[in-house]
């Protein structure tokens, strides 16, 4: 007998899984905060918000003191410090010293900060002038005893000296040393001038050009001594040198052309 074929039906088989296509695209987590988190976040933007819109965590020109400087030299001084209109948050007290100190009339620089409302105090030692260069093309300069040159900002009883500036910035330290001994023992020879060759040169009240050279002040009070003493001598015999030159005091000389300078 052949067998029967029983087909399975819905009935039968019972419930089956329905397959869904899944739909294409990006699903988005649900974020769920608890009270006191969204809190905080808001507190936090608030904060931000405060330290950004907040005048007062701004340097003004107001609250940025400049202590201890010429107050000729205060805008140049905040200026190069790059503090006015910054955050006082983004300041760098070394990088703010770093700037102000490049200003050749700044000897030390120190920098003291307030965070709110944002302030600053800047504690400035200048360099103290000891000799006013004219260098003969209009420019004046203050040089300090180390050899720095820097611009003058005012008027004060400084030995001057013209002529031009030598190249090697070592050498002016030497020179300012020379014109003090010159001046300590011949406070009457006003008016030196700097020449590379000669060094140290007075025009007397005759016109005579006079090479003292540099040096200490020994060395110094040798060559007026020799200068001197010449001068008589040449006046006796009736001599009118226009150059000379002292520099080595035991073997002096004399020109009559200036032109041999």
């Amino acid at each position: 007998m052949a067998k029967r074929r029983y087909y399975r039906t819905a009935a039968l088989l019972g419930a089956q899984p329905v397959s869904r296509r899944r739909r294409q695209g990006l699903h988005w987590p649900t974020l769920r905060l608890s009270r006191r988190a969204a809190l905080g976040i808001a507190a936090f933007l608030l904060l931000v918000l405060w330290l950004w819109l907040d005048g007062n965590w701004y340097l003004s020109a107001e609250r940025l003191q400049v202590e201890g400087a010429n107050p000729a030299r205060v805008a140049e001084i905040a200026q190069a410090s790059g503090l006015l209109g910054r955050h006082i948050l983004w300041v760098d007290a070394g990088a703010v010293a770093e700037r102000i100190s490049a200003l050749p009339a700044v000897r030390s620089v120190r920098v003291e900060r307030r965070l709110y409302p944002a302030g600053c105090r800047l504690l400035i030692e200048e360099r103290k002038p000891v000799l006013l260069w004219e260098d003969g093309m209009g420019g004046r300069w203050w040089l300090s005893a180390d050899g720095t040159l820097f611009r003058p900002v005012d008027e004060r009883p400084l030995p001057a000296l013209t002529g031009p500036l030598p190249r090697e910035m070592e050498g002016k330290a030497e020179i300012i040393r020379s014109v003090h001994a010159l001046l300590s023992v011949a406070p009457s020879l006003a008016h030196l001038e700097y020449n590379a060759r000669y060094g140290l040169v007075w025009n007397d009240e005759s016109g005579r050009s006079i090479a003292f050279g540099l040096g200490d002040e020994a060395a110094m009070a040798r060559r007026v001594e020799v200068y001197r003493a010449l001068v008589a001598d040449l006046d006796r015999r009736g001599v009118f040198p226009l150059v000379i030159d002292v520099r080595f005091p035991e073997a002096p000389a004399y020109a009559m052309d200036r032109r041999l300078w």
